[in-house]
C-alpha cells in the first residue's frame, strides 16, 4: 500500500527530471486537484475534498465542504499543490454532475517545444481546456500554484478549441472532449480525445494573438474634437482624460452598451494594438461597476467591445463581446458557459493598464490588465475585420488616459 484517502484519481505520471510524482484527482462535486504523492501519504477522502473538510453526514448534500480545522496538522492529511472548482451556476442541482473532471497531466521534458519545459500540462477532461502549472511552483506545504490556461493552434496556425478537434466523428455528447495526455519516449506530448479516438502530437508554440498589428500610431487624442460620444452631455474631456462623468441609460435597439464615445481622430483600423490606463469612478461597493474598451466599431449596432468589471458571475460582465445587429454575444474562452468568466478586471478605484488586441486575418483578440504575461480574456471571431475604438460604460461613470493606439489604417 503506497498511499490512501484517493476519491477518484485520474492519470498519474513522473516528472523524468525529478522523479516527483503528480496526480489528477477528481472531486465529489466541487475541487479537481493535482497533488505530488508520496509513499505514505494520505489525501483524506472522504474525511477531505481538496483542501476542505468533507462532511459525508450533512444532510444537505449542497454543504458539505468547510474550512479546515485548527488543529488540522495532527490528521496528517496532504494537500493538493494545484487545484480549481467546478464554478457551477447560482440554480444548480446539487444533486448533479457540472461537468468538469480534471485530467492529469505531465511535466514537460522534452526538447522540441523548449517554451513548455518545466511546465505541468494538464486539463479538464470533459470541456477540453488544457492547463498548466509551473512544476517549480507545485510545493507541498506552500498554497496552491497558479493554474494558467493554454491556447490551442492547428498546423496552419489558426486558434482552435479541443471542442472543435474532438467533436467531427464523435458518436456522444460533442461537448465531452474526454480529453488525456501522454508523451513519447523522447518526452514529446500528446492529446488524445476519446470522443473521436483522435491522437494530436504538440509540435510547436506562439502566444495568443502575436502577430504584427503594423506601425501607425496615433497618440495625444483627449481633445473633445476627437470624439463622438451617444451622448455629449455626459461626457467631459480634459488635455489629458477622457471622463464618461454621467452614466448612461438603456436606449433602443439590441442589447449593447449604453454609452461610449468612439475616437473619430486618425483611421479606422484593421490590425490594431490599444494600450490605456482606465479607472472607474462608480464606488467599489458596487458590484456590477464596468468600464468598456470599443474595437472594431463600424456603427452603433455593429462592433465588439472588452467588459472589464468587478464582478464575473454572470453572462453580460467581464467578457469580450460581439455586437452585430443583435443583442450582444458572449465570444470569450473564459466564460465557463454557467456561471464564471475570468478573473474580475477591476476591483478598486485605482487606476490600471489596459491592452487590447485585434488581429481580423486570424480573428484573435487578447485583453491585457496591468501588464500580467497571460491574456486576462481571449476571443476569436472574424465578423469585424476593421473599425474604429472607444471607450465607455454600461451605467457606471470612469474614465480613460495615455491612449495609444498603433496598428494598421482600413
Amino acid at each position: 500500500m503506497y498511499a490512501v484517502g484517493f476519491r477518484d484519481p485520474h492519470r498519474f505520471s513522473w516528472d523524468r527530471a525529478t522523479g516527483r510524482m503528480y496526480l489528477g484527482h477528481i472531486g465529489e462535486h466541487a475541487i479537481e486537484a493535482i497533488y505530488e504523492v508520496r509513499a505514505g501519504d494520505n489525501f483524506g477522502w472522504s474525511e477531505r475534498e481538496g483542501s476542505f473538510v468533507f462532511d459525508k453526514t450533512a444532510t444537505n448534500p449542497c454543504d458539505r465542504l468547510f474550512p479546515l480545522p485548527a488543529d488540522d496538522e495532527r490528521y496528517g492529511y496532504t494537500y493538493p499543490v494545484a487545484a480549481y472548482d467546478h464554478d457551477p451556476a447560482a440554480d444548480w442541482n446539487c444533486t448533479a454532475d457540472v461537468g468538469v473532471a480534471v485530467a492529469g497531466g505531465f511535466v514537460y521534458r522534452g526538447h522540441a517545444v523548449p517554451a513548455l519545459r518545466g511546465k505541468y500540462v494538464f486539463g479538464d477532461l470533459v470541456d477540453g481546456r488544457v492547463l498548466y502549472t509551473e512544476a517549480n511552483e507545485m510545493r507541498r506545504g506552500h498554497g496552491l500554484a497558479p493554474i494558467h490556461q493554454l491556447a490551442l493552434f492547428d498546423a496552419a496556425g489558426g486558434p482552435v478549441r479541443m471542442r472543435d478537434l474532438s467533436g467531427p466523428g464523435a458518436p456522444g455528447d460533442p461537448n465531452r472532449v474526454d480529453l488525456r495526455f501522454g508523451t513519447d519516449a523522447a518526452g514529446e506530448l500528446y492529446l488524445v480525445a476519446k470522443a473521436n479516438g483522435t491522437i494530436w502530437k504538440v509540435t510547436g508554440t506562439r502566444e495568443f494573438a502575436s502577430g504584427d498589428v503594423g506601425d501607425t500610431t496615433l497618440r495625444h487624442t483627449s481633445g473633445a474634437a476627437n470624439w463622438a460620444p451617444v451622448t455629449p452631455a455626459k461626457w467631459q474631456f480634459t488635455r489629458d482624460q477622457v471622463i464618461l462623468a454621467e452614466a448612461g441609460e438603456s436606449r433602443p435597439g439590441p442589447r449593447r452598451p449604453f454609452e461610449y464615445a468612439v475616437l473619430t481622430a486618425g483611421p479606422a483600423w484593421s490590425s490594431v494594438l490599444l494600450d490605456a490606463r482606465v479607472r472607474l469612478d462608480t464606488p467599489v461597493e458596487v458590484s456590477n461597476r464596468d468600464v468598456i474598451i470599443v474595437f472594431g466599431w463600424r456603427s452603433d449596432t455593429e462592433f465588439y467591445y472588452a467588459h472589464l468589471s468587478t464582478d464575473n458571475t454572470i453572462y453580460p460582465h467581464n467578457g469580450i463581446f460581439k455586437v452585430n445587429n443583435a443583442d450582444r454575444e458572449r465570444i470569450d474562452h473564459q466564460w465557463n458557459g454557467r456561471s464564471r468568466g475570468a478573473n474580475p478586471a477591476i476591483t478598486d478605484a485605482d487606476w490600471h493598464r489596459v491592452r487590447v488586441v485585434h488581429l481580423p486575418a486570424t480573428g484573435e483578440i487578447a485583453v491585457y490588465v496591468d501588464g500580467h504575461r497571460d491574456p486576462l480574456l481571449t476571443a476569436k471571431d472574424t465578423t469585424f475585420g476593421s473599425g474604429r475604438v472607444g471607450f465607455g460604460s454600461f451605467d457606471n461613470v470612469g474614465r480613460l488616459r495615455n491612449l495609444t493606439v498603433t496598428g494598421t489604417p482600413a
